[in-house]
């Protein structure tokens, strides 16, 4: 019997967010670790041109860009970048709404990441 009444109790934790995602596109200066980024319901042709006019925005004395693409092996500088993201954002947390959820990785890259970096 107690078996069935602990099967009836709701979730200790509901679902926020369903099927909605987060998608974010960034790039990470080697020499001065400043990490762009774009973001979006799906990452596209579309981001990735508004990505490429941010950096050219952000930089307009470089006559030129490297880009190394995504899913390198996994100690890539841009790898630990998630890595560092995941940690202090998403590990051991839970966002009651979605809002909560994109709000707090955005502030991650905005404020939290330039200001905690060196650690």
């Amino acid at each position: 019997m107690a078996g069935s009444q602990r099967e009836k109790k709701d979730p200790a934790l509901k679902a926020s967010s369903g099927r909605k995602r987060l998608n974010v596109q960034g790039t990470l200066d080697l020499e001065t670790f400043q990490f762009t980024f774009v973001s979006g319901e799906k990452i596209n042709a579309e981001t990735t041109k508004q990505m490429q006019e941010k950096l050219e925005r952000n930089n307009p004395a470089m006559t030129a860009v490297h880009v190394f693409v995504d899913n390198a092996p996994h100690l890539s500088p841009i790898e630990r970048h998630w890595g560092m993201m995941h940690k202090w954002v998403i590990h051991n947390r839970h966002y009651v709404t979605f809002n909560q959820f994109t709000e707090t990785i955005l502030g991650f890259f905005r404020k939290t990441r330039p200001d905690k970096w060196k650690e």
